[in-house]
């Protein structure tokens, strides 16, 4: 789970520079006033601070996620159905889990959280569980258990909690504007401070959530053996959330969207073109999804706060695509509805 992939060095590179130089500058500044310093005395604290400072950051990272999102811990008597499909999956991938908890979130999506102990953290949101059928809430597991094997994951949690600690300082700033008022002295005072740590965190966590993503993706098709329960729930939890674009928690949820099975800002901004990919292939959505499927474009004209402005997943019709290209590498055929997909 923490295992740090060859292609994360630059990103942990960045992280480390940047702590540095801060820490440097700050060394430089406090020793300055004792009149009795050498670069080596400055280079030397500003190390120690840089590497205490990311221990803590990896530390801490879980809890800032998950005090978050303020998900209801569920032990294993309270959902025993529930909990036999995760350890099913966990057990195959070789993955343990720790804890489980559901969001009281009306669009459907789930999340894994790296824990110090090695044992993962799995969230759902009780959407999902309402919206997706057995073999469904499957491959979205399975998903997970990939993105936990993938070794980004420990990274890209250590980056959420820090975009959770930026969301922290610019919450008042970003919930006024989203309603089209003006932000407080104090709002934007704070906004300054969290917005610098965003500019951080937010190329870090793209960095290590696009290949998550995509070896999540893999993983589910591989592991469950049926790709049209993973292109399902992909549709699913896109529709779902975008029927509800101006949702409360949209940009609450922002910082930890690399950890998702599906980021909501690329769902909202490629939902009509995924619906046409699938009916490209003969899948009746409306009929899947239970409701008229529009593509009229207006998900296009959604407008995306600043901070939401980073996609941390592959762009959704691609995903799905590449999902139809790997399932069709499986034994089982792809049936989705009435519709077989060659």
């Amino acid at each position: 789970m923490w295992r740090l992939k060859a292609s994360l060095r630059p990103a942990m590179a960045l992280l480390f520079a940047s702590h540095f130089a801060l820490f440097f500058t700050a060394s430089w500044l406090i020793l300055s006033l004792l009149l009795r310093f050498d670069a080596l005395t400055v280079s030397a604290a500003a190390f120690l601070l840089t590497v205490a400072s990311i221990a803590a950051e990896w530390l801490m990272g879980p809890n800032l996620v998950t005090s978050l999102l303020k998900p209801r811990w569920i032990a294993k008597k309270d959902d025993p159905i529930l909990w036999s499909l995760i350890i099913g999956e966990a057990s195959k991938a070789g993955v343990k889990i720790g804890r489980m908890g559901i969001i009281d979130e009306d669009s459907p999506n789930a999340l894994i959280i790296a824990s110090p102990t090695g044992q993962a953290i799995l969230l759902f949101t009780r959407s999902l569980l309402y919206s997706l059928n057995h073999e469904e809430v499957r491959a979205a597991t399975a998903y997970l258990m990939g993105a936990s094997k993938s070794g980004y994951l420990g990274a890209s949690t250590t980056f959420s909690g820090l975009l959770a600690i930026s969301y922290r300082f610019s919450a008042g700033y970003i919930e006024t504007t989203a309603k089209g008022l003006k932000g407080s002295i104090y709002d934007i005072a704070l906004a300054i401070l969290g917005y610098p740590i965003f500019a951080l965190a937010a190329p870090l966590s793209v960095m290590a959530s696009r290949p998550m993503s995509s070896y999540g993706d893999d993983f589910s098709i591989t592991q469950t053996g049926d790709p049209a329960s993973f292109l399902t729930m992909l549709l699913k939890v896109a529709g779902g959330i975008s029927r509800n674009p101006k949702g409360p928690n949209r940009a609450h949820f922002t910082p930890v969207k690399g950890l998702m099975l599906l980021d909501p800002t690329i769902a909202l901004r490629d939902h009509d073109g995924l619906m046409k990919a699938a009916q490209s292939y003969g899948i009746d959505t409306g009929r899947l999804l239970g409701v008229p499927t529009m593509t009229d474009g207006k998900n296009g004209e959604i407008k995306f706060h600043a901070f939401e402005r980073f996609w941390s997943q592959p762009n959704l019709i691609d995903r799905f695509r590449h999902a139809v290209s790997s399932g069709k590498g499986v034994k089982t055929p792809i049936k989705i509805g009435l519709t077989w997909i060659e």
